[in-house]
């Protein structure tokens, strides 16, 4: 009976992820899924001098200012960024950083075939760029994990209380963005 088991062929998968939208409509820009804000991000030191300021900061409009400084300071390319009037500067808007993150992902899942089809890697970039505009909405949150030990933050999507995960490894800072469980 045991060998009947290996003697069996597997029934042959799709190769490839297979993406399906939840947050996003087929035929709407991501982007126009938002009302966006501009804002001003601002750091001072203990005297009030400015120490870091950046103005004209689009976010989404239900943003708290704490996310927009830390998108503006953590974030945003500072320099470089091809801008509309065909010069370079920095990147100004959550839109600039979502795609840069989100088309990065969905050019190397295309390169390395980690998607069944060009469909399934257009939902799975609409799909990320809403999740980075949403970040601070619904429980996700946008961190910057100064932490000397790895390791998770849960949030529990009933009460929104949070709950450490440590995984004991030393890790060095990095940005995360943290997910309610259960989704």
């Amino acid at each position: 009976m045991e060998e009947d088991l290996y003697k069996k062929t597997p029934p042959k998968k799709q190769p490839g992820l297979r993406v399906e939208r939840h947050f996003t409509k087929e035929g709407t820009n991501v982007f126009d899924l938002f009302k966006y804000d501009t804002r001003s991000s601002v750091i001072r030191n203990p005297s009030g001098d400015a120490v870091f300021e950046m103005n004209d900061v689009e976010v989404p409009a239900t943003w708290s200012q704490v996310a927009t400084d830390i998108l503006a300071q953590k974030y945003f390319r500072k320099a470089g960024v091809p801008q509309p009037d065909g010069t370079t500067g920095p990147e100004k808007s959550i839109k600039q950083v979502a795609h840069r993150m989100a088309n990065c992902w969905k050019e190397w899942g295309m390169r390395y075939g980690y998607f069944a089809s060009p469909k399934d890697s257009a939902i799975f970039y609409d799909e990320i760029v809403y999740t980075a505009a949403m970040v601070q909405h619904r429980s996700v949150q946008l961190v910057w994990n100064h932490r000397q030990a790895a390791g998770a933050l849960l949030c529990r999507p009933q009460d929104g209380r949070t709950q450490e995960v440590h995984f004991g490894l030393r890790a060095p800072a990095a940005p995360c963005l943290l997910y309610p469980v259960g989704r």
